[in-house]
């Protein structure tokens, strides 16, 4: 997931399609995923999920504060 987010992040379809699958992960509506109550799996699920979606925020943030260079209207 990393590999894939870190080289199309500026794809909308790819970055789309990966957000889909981490909130299939951590939402787990249908019990694919089974953890014990002792097993850190879990949390390990959501630490990755939110590095994740932070860098993805960062870099979003980062392509709103770049001033525009070309003529919009042109």
């Amino acid at each position: 997931m990393e590999g894939t987010l870190n080289a199309f992040y500026q794809d909308d379809d790819v970055v789309h399609a990966c957000i889909k699958l981490m909130v299939e992960m951590v939402q787990n509506r249908f019990g694919r995923l089974k953890f014990d109550t002792w097993n850190i799996n879990g949390l390990i699920v959501f630490k990755e999920t939110c590095k994740y979606i932070v860098k993805l925020l960062q870099l979003w943030e980062c392509f709103q504060n770049k001033p525009c260079t070309q003529n919009a209207y042109k």
